[in-house]
C-alpha cells in the first residue's frame, strides 16, 4: 500500500512539474508577475529582458526560452517530441521585454513537415 501512495505522488508532482512547463511557455497563461492594473483594467507583463542575452535556452530537450536568471532553477519533464527537435533551428531571443522563440522560417517549416 506505501509503495502504491508512493508511486502516486511521484505522478502527481511529475504532472504539477509538466502542467507548469507548458503553462510558462503558452504566452497567453503566462503572468510573469503580471497581472491587471487597478488603475486602468489593463494588463501589464513584468519586463523579463532587456536583450536577447538575456534570454537563454534551457529544459531537458531544449525546448524552453527563458530569462537567464530563470533558467537554472526551472525544472522540465525528461520526454522527447519531434517538435522538440525544430528549436535547435530558430533562435531564443528577447522581444518585447519577454523571452520568446524568434519563430524563424526554417523552424517553422520544420514544424509543418512534422504534421
Amino acid at each position: 500500500m506505501k509503495k502504491n501512495i508512493i508511486i502516486f505522488l511521484l505522478f502527481v508532482a511529475a504532472a504539477a512539474v509538466f502542467l507548469a512547463v507548458v503553462m510558462y511557455n503558452n504566452p497567453s497563461n503566462r503572468s510573469s508577475g503580471g497581472g491587471l492594473n487597478n488603475a486602468t483594467g489593463n494588463a501589464t507583463v513584468q519586463q523579463e529582458c532587456e536583450k536577447d542575452a538575456d534570454c537563454v535556452v534551457a529544459g531537458c530537450s531544449n525546448q524552453l526560452c527563458l530569462p537567464r536568471e530563470k533558467a537554472s532553477s526551472t525544472v522540465s519533464t525528461c520526454e522527447w517530441k519531434d517538435e522538440y527537435g525544430c528549436y535547435s533551428q530558430d533562435s531564443c531571443l528577447c522581444r518585447n521585454g519577454q523571452c520568446r522563440w524568434a519563430g524563424s522560417p526554417q523552424f517553422v517549416e520544420c514544424l509543418e513537415q512534422l504534421d
